[in-house]
């Protein structure tokens, strides 16, 4: 298992922001090429796919479910990749699990998962689609799905990876954390009052900070404590 040193180095390379600069831009693009690549989608439509998911995820209201969030996410997938059973797979979930994010829409989840579906049919078995799928629903409440006929110990274990990257963010360095909570906020406030915002923000921390438990994989459960911490002091 990894160990909680090389868990925090990783944390504290987590960045956040509309911009990225250049080198993580570039890796970005490469990236996607490259799973691209293999999943055996022409040069032409790489390029097609690519635009399409950046423009997405520049939308001038993103502040923290940009560009950054999915770098952050692919860095974990690729240092995580030896513990996952089908990381191309996690890696697709990730490029669309927030392609959908308006502030207040409660079907962002299950609209990316539909999104995903649809424009990687021409490429992925409807075996691998559903699984695509099935881990951006997982977003929706940050729950891994029960085991199942469908949802085997491999995909559980992957979930539950996924997962945790998704909020690896509430264990990273308390500067890092406060970059991400004013860049939520900016998100927010750009639909709802600044006092709504933050009645609604106390809430939701106060009702996660009450989970069992806010990582799934061994490795995360590591650094639990820290992202109670971080919780804890945004919402004092």
């Amino acid at each position: 298992m990894k160990t909680l040193a090389w868990i925090k180095e990783k944390l504290a390379d987590l960045v956040v922001g509309r911009q990225l600069v250049k080198e993580p831009s570039e890796w970005l693009y490469m990236h996607f090429n490259e799973l691209a690549e293999r999943t055996g989608i022409a040069v032409e439509e790489r390029l097609a796919l690519w635009l399409n998911v950046v423009m997405q995820h520049n939308e001038p209201h993103r502040h923290y479910h940009h560009l950054s969030h999915l770098y952050n996410l692919l860095r974990l997938v690729d240092a995580f990749e030896a513990d996952l059973h089908a990381p191309d797979l996690l890696r697709w979930a990730v490029w669309y699990h927030d392609y959908i994010y308006q502030i207040g829409n409660p079907n962002n989840e299950e609209q990316s998962a539909k999104t995903a579906y649809n424009l990687l049919s021409k490429y992925l078995s409807v075996e691998d689609l559903l699984q695509v799928q099935e881990l951006i629903l997982a977003t929706a409440r940050h729950e891994v799905p029960a085991l199942s006929e469908d949802f085997g110990l491999v995909q559980h274990k992957d979930c539950a990876l996924f997962l945790d990257f998704d909020l690896a963010i509430l264990a990273a360095p308390r500067l890092v954390y406060k970059e991400y909570s004013a860049a939520i906020e900016k998100e927010y406030t750009s639909v709802y009052e600044l006092e709504a915002y933050r009645q609604g923000r106390a809430v939701f921390l106060q009702r996660f900070l009450q989970r069992p438990q806010l990582y799934f994989s061994p490795a995360f459960a590591q650094v639990e404590a820290l992202a109670r911490e971080n919780i804890g002091a945004e919402c004092v």
